[in-house]
């Protein structure tokens, strides 16, 4: 008889294991769940991030292609001198254009104070 309580009892140990094992896998597997979910909620935040960054540099890519435009109404002297060149005298010269050796007296002052730096 003693031999079946003691049987019994090492079943019931067993038993007993085998239960804590399947608690701690049941807690490994919600922390597993809990991860999967916050890798989940992270990926869909990246996504909309990359998508609001698209958005983002195609609108600059066209505000800076707006802004180019812009820039190439203006006139600069050098590009007188070029246009002068290739047109003809029918239209009158600018009296903007500043002298060249105006120019050239900038860039040896410039030239001088880089050098002073």
């Amino acid at each position: 008889m003693r031999e079946i309580v003691d049987s019994v009892n090492r079943v019931a140990d067993v038993i007993g294991e085998i239960s804590a094992g399947a608690k701690e896998q049941n807690s490994g597997i919600g922390q597993i769940n809990t991860a999967v979910a916050e890798m989940d909620a992270m990926t869909q935040q990246n996504a909309a991030m990359v998508q609001q960054s698209a958005t983002s540099a195609a609108d600059l890519q066209q505000e800076a292609e707006r802004l180019r435009g812009l820039i190439d109404t203006f006139v600069l002297g050098e590009d007188v001198t070029e246009q002068a060149a290739a047109t003809p005298d029918t239209q009158p010269k600018s009296t903007n254009v500043q002298p060249t050796s105006l120019t050239a007296k900038r860039s040896t002052q410039d030239e001088e104070a880089w050098q002073t730096f």
